[in-house]
C-alpha cells in the first residue's frame, strides 16, 4: 500500500506546498497575482486527483478509504473557495472598471485644466512680450514725431508766423497778438488748445491796381460829391486855400495885375 501511494503522495505534498507558497506571495487583488495562483491551483487540482484515484485504488483498506474521503472533502472545499474567489475577483474587477470610468471625467478635467494654466500663462508672456515691443515702437515713433516736429517748425511754422506777423506792415490790417501753441494729442480735434484766445486770419483778396484806383475815386466821389456843390463848403474850401504871393489887388472890384517875370525882358504891367 505504501508503495502504490508513495508516488503520488510526494507529488501531492509537492505540489499543495507550492501552492501555498504561491499564495502567500501573491497579491491577490491584482488580475495578475490571481491568474498565477489559479494556474498553480489547477497544477495541485491534477496531482490531488492522482493521488484521489490512488487512495480510491486501494480502498480496501480503511486508512486509504479514509485519506479518499479526507482527499475529496478537501478538494470540494478548495474548489468551492476558488469560485468564491473568482467570483469576488470578477466584482473587484467590475468595481475597477467603474471606478475607472467615472475618474475619466475628473482627469479629464484636470487636464483641461492644466492645458488651460498652460495657455494663460503663455498668453500672459505674450502680452507682456507685446507690451514691451509696443513700448519701444511708442517711443521710437516719439522720438520721430519730435524730429518731424522740430523740421515742421524750423521750415514752415515759424517762418509762417513771421510772415503773418510782417503782414500788417504791408496790407491795410491790424494783427493785435499773435502766437504760436504746441497740442501735445493724438487726436487733435479734441485736443486742448492753451492759450484758449485764439483768432482767424483771413486778408481779403487783392484786386489789380487799376481796379482798386478806380474803386477807391468812386468811393471818394460818392463821400464827397454832395459838398463839392455846397456854396458854404466852397468858401471854406476857397478862404483856406491861400493865395499866390504874385497877386496883388489893385482895389475893389478890380483884378489883379499880371506881371511878365521873364528874363531879359522889361518889366510892366498891361
Amino acid at each position: 500500500m505504501g508503495e502504490i501511494l508513495g508516488g503520488p503522495m510526494e507529488a501531492a505534498a509537492r505540489s499543495v506546498q507550492e501552492f501555498g507558497a504561491d499564495v502567500n506571495a501573491s497579491d491577490l487583488l491584482t488580475r495578475e497575482s490571481a491568474g498565477t495562483v489559479f494556474k498553480s491551483w489547477i497544477a495541485t487540482k491534477v496531482e490531488l486527483q492522482k493521488l484521489s484515484v490512488a487512495l480510491q485504488a486501494g480502498s480496501s483498506s480503511d486508512t486509504a478509504g479514509s485519506l479518499y474521503i479526507q482527499v475529496q472533502q478537501q478538494l470540494r472545499d478548495v474548489e468551492f473557495a476558488n469560485k468564491e474567489l473568482a467570483a469576488q475577483l470578477a466584482t473587484l474587477n467590475d468595481a475597477k472598471s467603474q471606478a475607472d470610468a467615472a475618474r475619466r471625467p475628473l482627469d479629464h478635467k484636470k487636464f483641461l485644466d492644466m492645458l488651460v494654466d498652460d495657455v494663460e500663462e503663455k498668453f500672459i508672456e505674450l502680452v507682456e512680450g507685446t507690451r514691451a515691443q509696443t513700448s519701444n515702437i511708442d517711443n521710437y515713433l516719439k522720438r520721430l514725431g519730435t524730429a518731424l516736429e522740430d523740421d515742421l517748425n524750423a521750415q514752415f511754422y515759424h517762418p509762417a508766423f513771421r510772415r503773418v506777423r510782417e503782414t500788417s506792415y504791408f496790407y491795410d490790417v491790424s494783427v493785435g497778438q499773435v502766437e504760436t501753441t504746441s497740442v501735445v494729442a493724438n487726436n487733435r480735434m479734441f485736443a486742448k488748445v492753451s492759450p484758449q484766445a485764439t483768432m482767424e486770419f483771413d486778408l481779403p483778396k487783392r484786386d489789380i491796381l487799376i481796379n482798386e484806383a478806380m474803386n477807391s475815386a468812386l468811393a471818394a466821389y460818392n463821400d464827397y460829391g454832395a459838398l463839392m456843390g455846397d456854396p458854404n463848403f466852397l468858401s471854406l474850401m476857397k478862404m483856406y486855400s491861400g493865395q499866390s504871393p504874385s497877386m496883388t489887388f489893385g482895389g475893389l472890384g478890380q483884378s489883379p495885375y499880371i506881371q511878365e517875370v521873364l528874363p531879359g525882358l522889361p518889366s510892366g504891367t498891361d
